[in-house]
């Protein structure tokens, strides 16, 4: 059950599939979201038309039918999509994320401060509901290299270790204004990682080991650990 607006949102995307068609075939945003039950607070519902008025901008510019023709056509790498369309790299990942039918995609997003502000897991990677993510993501590297493309390959910690393609930007988050500051957001698309002897163009070096966040980390002696697992007999405090 959500507790809080950004949970209420959470969990009317993910009741939805995170695909809009009635938004995409031409339904306002309101009457969208007055459709939605799930939306109990007024907290909720504006946060809400933010996201879904972000997703009709993304439909506009990046329209299904061609989208999915592109994918077929160029795959589903962001650069030569990005390059098609004339659009940003975190509009294609955006619309990677929600393309209908499309479980073995996931996509979490943050503000400047780190805050996740939208997640869509992957069976294996799935980001923590509540406490911080791991700082190790390429979604956090991305913050501190804003506007350079980063694409890498993850080891998520846990009892099975498996293994992702990562790509992740960050970028302002509307176009700024003269003498103001960028409000910058990161974007990560994650994918199961291919077979490295199938990709060719896999990232230089080794798989990067990543967790889920800390608090819930099963790898030892991470130099980036903030504080100790609360599973048993795992995760001592690093050196920072």
């Amino acid at each position: 059950a959500a507790t809080a607006p950004l949970e209420e949102l959470e969990l009317w995307r993910a009741s939805l599939g995170y695909h809009l068609p009635d938004l995409e075939a031409g339904q306002g945003v309101d009457d969208l979201i007055d459709q939605a039950p799930e939306l109990a607070s007024g907290a909720a519902r504006h946060l809400a038309r933010d996201w879904a008025a972000r997703y009709r901008a993304d439909a506009a510019a990046l329209p299904l039918v061609a989208f999915q023709g592109a994918v077929a056509e160029l795959g589903a790498a962001p650069a030569p999509l990005a390059r098609r369309f004339g659009v940003d790299l975190a509009a294609v990942m955006r619309r990677l994320a929600v393309m209908p039918d499309t479980p073995g995609t996931g996509l979490v997003i943050c503000d400047g401060s780190g805050t996740l502000i939208f997640r869509k897991a992957l069976e294996g990677f799935e980001p923590p509901r509540f406490g911080a993510a791991c700082p190790l993501w390429p979604l956090y590297q991305a913050l501190t290299r804003p506007m350079q493309p980063i694409h890498q390959i993850v080891a998520m910690a846990g009892r099975l270790s498996r293994r992702f393609e990562c790509f992740a930007i960050a970028q302002p988050r509307a176009i700024p204004d003269f003498d103001t500051v960028p409000l910058w957001e990161a974007t990560m698309l994650i994918r199961p990682a291919p077979d490295p002897s199938a990709a060719p163009d896999r990232p230089a070096g080794p798989d990067w080991p990543v967790g889920p966040g800390c608090r819930i980390c099963q790898r030892a002696a991470c130099p980036a650990r903030r504080e100790p697992s609360i599973l048993s007999g795992e995760g001592q405090a690093g050196t920072i």
